[in-house]
């Protein structure tokens, strides 16, 4: 039963998202996962969701890449205290760590945002509270668009397009307060003129997902 196995079928398909050779079991252990960490209790699913982010830093990129797609879904299960402690973490991680490692970060941020209208019908909170959590996501992202180094403000602009922008799961009304919140910043931090070519077309693509919503 999940009370008695939870934490240990838990650790075994986080372990297997870690580090499987197969990109298909990789996949299967995150899906899975997903499935049972309702089942979960609190602070089980609060072990989990630390080893996964510890494990953002492991060195091998070909395994770490998956890891954002589900846990950036995870976090979204924990209680809303936790969740600001790891977003804290977050906050901390994303000055200290390597650029491949704010990669990682960067995408786990914008799944948890692409994901976050189910946090406000998972736990009962105040629309203050959960308008304020998502003001703090939106920033880590445009702190990424702030930063000095080219590839991680490239990164984050690209994650803002593809990941909230361009995104299947949030209502038009929800890109919508996303646009009022940091529109004005967005156009703030992008640069004027771009001589790489390779960075102009990747902020081309965001912009173009921003003008698609707007038509919308």
């Amino acid at each position: 039963t999940p009370k008695t196995f939870g934490l240990y079928t838990g650790m075994h398909f986080c372990n297997l998202l870690k580090v499987s050779a197969k990109e298909k079991v990789r996949n299967y252990a995150g899906h899975t996962l997903l499935h049972i960490y309702k089942f979960l209790s609190q602070e089980e699913r609060n072990d989990i969701a630390v080893e996964l982010l510890r494990a953002l830093e492991m060195e091998n990129y070909q395994f770490t890449k998956y890891i954002p797609n589900y846990l950036g879904r995870l976090l979204l299960y924990l209680q809303p205290t936790e969740l600001d402690e790891v977003i804290d973490d977050l906050e901390e991680k994303i000055r200290q760590s390597s650029i491949q490692i704010v990669f990682l970060l960067l995408k786990t941020i914008g799944i948890c945002i692409e994901n976050y209208p189910e946090y406000a019908k998972r736990f009962n909170e105040e629309r203050r509270l959960n308008k304020k959590r998502l003001d703090r996501l939106l920033g880590l992202l445009l702190n990424g668009m702030a930063s000095f180094n080219n590839e991680i403000k490239t990164e984050a602009f690209r994650i803002i397009g593809s990941h909230i922008f361009n995104s299947n799961k949030l209502l038009l009304e929800e890109k919508c307060e996303i646009f009022t919140m940091i529109s004005k910043k967005i156009l703030t931090l992008l640069p004027k003129r771009e001589d790489d070519e390779f960075v102009f077309l990747s902020n081309s693509s965001s912009l173009n997902s921003i003008y698609r919503f707007i038509l919308d």
